[in-house]
């Protein structure tokens, strides 16, 4: 009620009519008011229904079939109707009786590799329908897919324990093959041992081997990759903060600190937390039973009570309830909730930042997720030197932590994929981790290790997708691609790199606590130091540049803000000069032709 009394007061006051009667004689002039003016209106009636809407598209979100940037029709998308007699059991799963044989992808729309796959299966399934089609028969398979976020009972039901998976039900049975952890480019070569073949350039036949669908089991193809990047090499490969790759720009604006503050740094990375808690914890509708699953829970929240700052309290709180009822959490999902519902905060929102997701469907989680993990690592260097100058002996111990880190990947993150190539990376000791982290020296130089030997895993993880990005598309990674996709970037933290290319370890940690630690008087002092770095680097910029190569550019200072405002000074100055001389001639009537 109250808002239409307001809406009418502004109507009546926003009338074109009215502010015709008040500027009689400068009509033209005013109509821009009057646009401006409706523009408010329009503006602030809509507001509370793109505030609504906000639930909604997240909600959509957590479907990747059901799509409006690519045609997903091949692929049935899993949809219960809302008076749905039995959301949890699908027909297709639970009452085959009336379907034939049929392939099922299980899903999370946060997953990478998910997402990739999303357009190869619907490639798949378009070729059953257009070939079927021709042959005016009925495709011999049904493809369905499931969101797992959407949908947990239905997922752990089925076993599912990561993403994505597949499950091929032959017709009017209940059991499923054995199905692969994941593919790595198409489903074609293993749905071929299913009985299905054709080729995908030229629409051969295919031919269904047995009415019953019986198919051997699906062989796991080994996602490999060529050797992890030399620590200090790959710094010239290195991409986005966060752990997904963006559609390749070649002009790409940077993606570091100057783009996103501190505040969302905190809010997405208790964002992917919460979200880990009511999600990846348990993938079974019983308790956690093994007790290496157990422990890898104790361990992090363990880890984050000492390792992320005591005055993060909308994450502190929560972590200490749940270590506090541990053996009750643990008993199931139901226990887990209800303790963790009872102190946890909301979210600040329901969406992560743009300046982690960058506007791509669910990518928001990993990246938060990567926050977090940061976050703790410049704690844990932080935790050892509070407790080196109070004497103490209870300090982190390095290799403990980074065991963490790993267990806590393998044992609660859904992404297949991303899961391997974490965990045997790390135990194939990538990054010279087994050296470094020596928990035996108590300097902090050797502490500094931890958050920097993280800070090159995620960045080798975002160089490995920049480099399989452009070996699927087939272009070539260029200089240009390289450096959009630093972190930092040259113009971020330019004395994080030393001349000869690799990174300057001390300088990588202050900017790394600088971006994931609260602001304190150390805070204060590094960020000066830095400044003062940067300034007697810039004194010889001039004379490091190789004026004879146009892709030098590492020591190309950024032109002050004062500078850059200075088109659009211009603009301005010009646009008001042409407005008031305007604005006079129509006053004095010296616009009117004499006849």
């Amino acid at each position: 009620m109250r808002m239409t009394v307001l809406s009418r007061r502004l109507f009546k006051r926003l009338r074109p009519d009215r502010i015709l009667r008040i500027y009689p004689k400068h009509v033209p002039l005013q109509w821009w008011r009057c646009c401006c003016w409706w523009g408010c209106y329009l503006l602030l009636m809509t507001r509370s229904a793109v505030t609504i809407s906000a639930s909604s598209l997240s909600t959509d979100e957590r479907y990747l079939y059901y799509a409006q940037d690519v045609d997903t029709s091949p692929v049935i998308e899993y949809m219960p109707d809302a008076d749905a007699a039995d959301p949890n059991h699908p027909d297709f799963l639970y009452r085959p009786q009336a379907h034939g044989p049929r392939i099922v992808e299980f899903y999370a729309h946060w997953c990478p590799h998910c997402r990739r796959f999303r357009d190869h299966y619907v490639q798949f399934a378009g070729q059953l329908v257009a070939m079927a089609k021709d042959q005016k028969v009925e495709p011999p398979l049904r493809v369905y897919a499931i969101s797992c976020v959407a949908h947990k009972a239905i997922c752990r039901d089925q076993g599912v324990k990561g993403y994505p998976s597949l499950k091929v039900f032959p017709a009017y049975s209940l059991n499923a093959t054995a199905e692969p952890s994941y593919f790595r480019l198409h489903p074609f070569s293993v749905l071929g041992s299913m009985g299905i073949d054709f080729d995908v350039d030229n629409h051969a036949q295919f031919a269904v081997a047995d009415t019953s669908m019986t198919a051997a089991s699906a062989a796991v193809t080994s996602h490999t990759h060529s050797s992890f990047l030399r620590r200090n090499w790959f710094g010239s490969l290195t991409s986005t903060t966060d752990g997904t790759l963006r559609e390749r720009q070649t002009h790409v604006a940077d993606l570091d600190s100057t783009r996103r503050t501190k505040q969302n740094v905190f809010d997405d990375a208790y964002r992917s937390f919460d979200f880990a808690i009511r999600t990846a914890v348990f993938m079974t509708n019983g308790p956690l039973e093994h007790n290496a699953t157990r422990d890898a829970l104790h361990d992090w929240l363990s880890l984050l009570q000492k390792a992320t700052p005591p005055t993060w309290s909308t994450l502190q709180k929560p972590v200490r309830a749940l270590l506090g009822n541990f053996d009750e959490i643990v008993r199931g999902e139901d226990h887990l909730l209800a303790v963790y519902e009872k102190v946890a905060s909301p979210p600040a929102s329901h969406q992560w930042s743009d300046d982690c997701s960058h506007g791509q469907k669910g990518a928001g989680y990993t990246c938060g997720l990567w926050q977090l993990f940061h976050i703790v690592t410049v704690g844990a260097t932080e935790w050892n030197l509070m407790l080196l100058e109070e004497n103490s002996p209870n300090l982190l111990d390095l290799t403990d932590t980074a065991d963490t880190f790993r267990n806590y990947v393998q044992h609660f993150f859904g992404c297949e994929v991303c899961r391997l190539n974490f965990v045997s990376a790390y135990d194939a000791c990538a990054h010279d981790r087994c050296h470094r982290l020596d928990p035996t020296d108590q300097s902090r130089t050797a502490w500094i290790q931890l958050p920097l030997w993280l800070f090159e895993t995620h960045n080798a993880v975002n160089a490995r997708l920049l480099r399989e990005q452009a070996e699927r598309e087939g272009w070539n990674v260029t200089l240009a691609d390289q450096r959009a996709r630093e972190f930092p970037s040259r113009h971020a933290c330019p004395v994080c790199w030393k001349a000869d290319g690799s990174w300057d370890e001390d300088m990588v940690y202050q900017f790394l606590r600088l971006e994931y630690w609260p602001e304190d008087s150390v805070a204060v002092d590094l960020r000066e130091q830095l400044a003062q770095r940067i300034r007697v680097q810039q004194e010889g910029w001039d004379s490091q540049r190789d004026p004879n190569d146009p892709d030098d550019d590492r020591n190309v200072p950024v032109p002050p803000v004062a500078l850059q405002l200075v088109p659009l000074m211009v603009v301005v100055g010009l646009v008001a000069a042409w407005y008031t001389k305007r604005n006079e001639r129509l006053r004095t009537g010296r616009h009117k032709r004499i006849a």
